[in-house]
């Protein structure tokens, strides 16, 4: 006997289409010009339309997005190649965050899980020092000169950290050992004869929160570390506004081992 409150299925009733999928599944550095993305993403009751590329760099929450190539269709592969020089210079050392988003023909969309990415320096094989907040990338037989400008970097924190009022921010320093092997990593210059005449012995990248140091004798690797790094601190306590004379004044100052000669003056 039929249970009078019993009702079939309607026939009429609507089928849920599965919901669409994307991942980025491959990661490809071509320093120091591209890297190259693989991204992978289906609709099963569907095509997918659209597959874009997300990416942020370092802490920085300026989001690049952009789109894969690929060919529409039930199942893609998109291939997506990420600029890294000239304008769209990033420095080597950075960690990247990057992700994926979807929509298949039917308006359903997905977001991919975010994904961290070391972007290296290829040339050289990296050895890795890590004391609390701070990561110090070198290669070659400098682990000597590593320490030193870890206990320099330390030293910044401690003092400079403490006088603008911000300390705890990770922030990572890779080490240079000649000057044409920091040439090599740093943006190049458009001017053909001041790239030749420039040696930059350091650079902070507050956007990545990363500085490059080179700890070639007699170009005072410790003082240039705490130089930049005091850069660091400043753009962490005031952003960019800060007037150029008094970035550099306080880089000046803090770059000392021996900060002594400032309560003498005061």
């Amino acid at each position: 006997m039929t249970d009078p409150l019993f009702q079939p299925p309607s026939s009429n009733t609507p089928v849920v289409a599965a919901a669409p999928t994307a991942q980025i599944t491959g990661v490809e550095n071509k320093f120091p010009s591209e890297i190259l993305f693989t991204a992978e993403a289906a609709s099963p009751g569907s095509r997918i339309t659209s597959l874009r590329f997300h990416m942020t760099v370092g802490p920085g929450q300026a989001e690049r997005l952009d789109n894969f190539e690929f060919t529409p269709g039930p199942q893609v592969t998109g291939k997506y190649t990420l600029k890294v020089a000239g304008n769209n210079y990033i420095p080597p050392g950075s960690t990247l965050t990057y992700w994926a988003d979807a929509q298949d023909a039917a308006g359903a969309t997905v977001i991919s899980e975010k994904q961290t990415y070391w972007y290296a320096d290829t040339r050289f094989q990296w050895s890795k020092l890590q004391e609390g907040t701070v990561t110090l990338y070198y290669y070659g037989a400098a682990e000597r000169t590593a320490r030193s400008v870890m206990q320099a970097a330390h030293e910044v924190q401690d003092n400079t950290g403490e006088l603008l009022g911000v300390q705890g921010h990770p922030f990572t320093l890779m080490l240079y050992n000649t000057p044409s092997d920091i040439i090599g990593a740093q943006q190049v210059e458009t001017s053909e004869k001041r790239s030749q005449e420039l040696i930059r012995v350091g650079i902070a990248y507050p956007g990545s929160d990363l500085v490059q140091v080179l700890a070639a004798s007699g170009f005072g690797g410790p003082d240039t570390t705490r130089h930049e790094v005091t850069h660091l601190f400043v753009s962490w306590a005031a952003g960019n506004g800060v007037p150029t004379w008094l970035n550099e004044g306080l880089a000046s100052v803090m770059e000392r081992e021996d900060l002594g000669w400032a309560d003498t003056v005061l």
